[in-house]
């Protein structure tokens, strides 16, 4: 498939001046015996033309320019009418407008044309179609450009280094319009496989843990309902009861012994209590660290004797027994009704040990089955990668099969522009590498570089025309009789380069010298064009100015 330039319109409405180039296919040649006269400009008019974002001098006003620029592909023509970043384009009956900060026009102009470039830029992981200057990169070769330099392209900076050299191997045939998927897809699938992995990890640690609480519960004695709730309820009450009385016996215990003890101590210190009361002194009892005086002053004053103390402590001594005698009875039945609680208890926790396993088990069928699942998507994945790995090793082995033809032209062509590739390592070069070499050399480098790419190109690749703006730079004459010995020899070649453009001061000279025939090559002398002013060409003009602003305005609004 083959595209050629077929006319170029130029139109400046800010200066009233326009120009419309007719070009052919085979050898165009844009010359003139003086510089500054607009050449480069047409040559980067015509990248801007068709989309690329262009470095041009300050005396370019843009927002004032229109470019029509006429495509013929196959046996049908598409018009690109182009006003800042507002796209008009015309194909048979069809019109696609596409106006400033709209997408599609990449899309349909590739659509159109049958090119397909799927690239991600540096702010997305998606790929999309590539911009126009990626499309024209490899095609064009300017005065300022050395092997690295892509400055005249303003736009490329929105893509990874990495990126743009695969950008080459779409040029050359190594990739296809397939690559961008298959890339696409084994980078989404690696990173599931990876998210499905620490699944899988996952359920495999609530597996293991749901199999050792099954384990675990094995020990316990089950049971498979509740136990009588009414039942469990009456031994709760009865327990409490029987708790309560016996700490009841416990506490009328305790208020005997201590009574017994005061008497006790009444008696022993009757006397030394008796001088305390006279004296006014209050009297604290040894046992208890309690005031006791008001209680010695009523017994005295009441006139208890000795006798009766020891009567009442008789009686207290009798009713200890009494009581002794009521714990040890009521403490074996109180044990008893408190293992019966915590039979009770036991029973409640097996009960609750039961539920716990029967949701276990279903917990761990659950999990069992995600992992199966899990699996599933494991297997299936990994049988995805290792078929999209089999592409990108296809691929891989295309792409080091255009290194190495790259590397087989590089040599030819520069030994062919008068560089020596003794000592030079070549071996290894890929595709989008080249030689740092420097002075007058640099120049022959990029030529060399140029073609070398060009010729690595398979016969179902891209075939766009190629725009050589000739490097104006110090060379010998020899050195640059060389070079445009190379030039005509492959761009006479129109099987390999359909079409084909020279930008270039005393250009006829040149190709003379360089022994290559004039015949079937399209000479345009900007010079020999109508001019405003004679003396001071210049690439547009008012002639048919009016015309052509008529003929943009109406294919743009009808």
């Amino acid at each position: 498939m083959s595209i050629f330039y077929k006319s170029l319109l130029i139109l400046d409405k800010g200066k009233n001046v326009a120009r419309k180039i007719e070009f052919q296919p085979g050898i165009n040649i844009v010359t003139s015996h003086l510089n500054s006269v607009g050449k480069t400009s047409l040559s980067l008019m015509l990248l801007h033309s068709f989309g690329a974002k262009v470095r041009f001098s300050d005396k370019w006003d843009l927002s004032n320019v229109f470019t029509k620029l006429t495509i013929q592909k196959d046996s049908s023509e598409i018009e690109i009418i182009r006003h800042r970043d507002t796209y008009t384009i015309i194909t048979g009956d069809e019109k696609y407008y596409y106006p400033l900060q709209k997408n599609g026009y990449a899309e349909k102009l590739y659509e159109l044309l049958g090119l397909t470039i799927k690239i991600k830029d540096k702010n997305s992981d998606t790929y999309s179609t590539a911009i126009p200057s990626l499309y024209l990169l490899p095609y064009f070769l300017s005065q300022t450009k050395t092997d690295e330099d892509r400055s005249v392209f303003e736009d490329l900076n929105m893509y990874l280094k990495s990126d743009l050299r695969d950008a080459l191997y779409y040029h050359v045939g190594a990739l296809d319009n397939h690559y961008s998927s298959v890339i696409q897809q084994l980078t989404q699938s690696r990173k599931k496989l990876e998210e499905l992995r620490k699944s899988r990890e996952k359920q495999i640690s609530e597996i293991e843990y749901l199999e050792r609480k099954l384990a675990e519960s094995k020990s316990a004695k089950l049971i498979d309902s509740d136990a009588d709730l009414d039942a469990d309820i009456a031994v709760y009450q009865k327990y409490s009861k029987k708790k309560q009385d016996y700490y009841s016996l416990v506490k009328t215990q305790s208020d005997i012994k201590h009574k017994i003890k005061l008497l006790n101590a009444t008696l022993k210190d009757n006397l030394v209590y008796t001088a305390k009361l006279l004296d006014g002194e209050d009297i604290i009892c040894p046992v208890c660290n309690s005031n006791i005086t008001d209680f010695i002053s009523s017994a005295l004053k009441v006139g208890i004797a000795e006798s009766d103390i020891n009567t009442e402590l008789a009686s207290l001594k009798a009713d200890l027994l009494n009581t002794d005698r009521k714990i040890a009875l009521a403490k074996p039945k109180l044990d008893e009704l408190h293992q019966e609680i915590m039979l009770i208890e036991q029973q409640r926790e097996n009960v609750k040990i039961t539920r716990a396993i029967i949701v276990w088990n279903e917990e761990l069928l659950v999990a069992k089955k995600n992992f199966a699942e899990i699996q599933l998507q494991i297997d299936s994945l990994e049988a995805s990668i290792k078929g999209y790995s089999e592409e990108m090793r296809n691929y891989n082995e295309k792409k080091q099969s255009a290194d190495k033809s790259y590397r087989s032209a590089f040599v030819t062509l520069l030994n062919a522009t008068n560089i020596s590739t003794d000592g030079l390592d070549i071996s290894s070069l890929n595709l989008y590498d080249s030689l740092h070499l420097s002075g007058s050399e640099i120049p022959r480098v990029a030529i060399s570089r140029f073609f070398s790419l060009l010729e690595s190109k398979t016969a179902d690749s891209i075939v766009m025309p190629i725009i050589f703006d000739f490097p104006n730079l110090d060379m010998t004459e020899e050195n640059l009789t060389k070079c445009f010995q190379v030039m005509c020899e492959k761009i006479s070649d129109t099987k390999t380069y359909p079409q084909s453009f020279i930008f270039s001061i005393n250009c006829e000279e040149r190709i003379s010298k360089a022994g290559a025939s004039l015949e079937k090559i399209n000479i345009i002398d900007i010079e020999s064009l109508p001019m405003d002013d004679s003396a001071n060409p210049k690439l547009l003009c008012k002639h048919d100015y009016s015309a052509y602003s008529k003929e943009i305005s109406e294919m743009i609004n009808s």
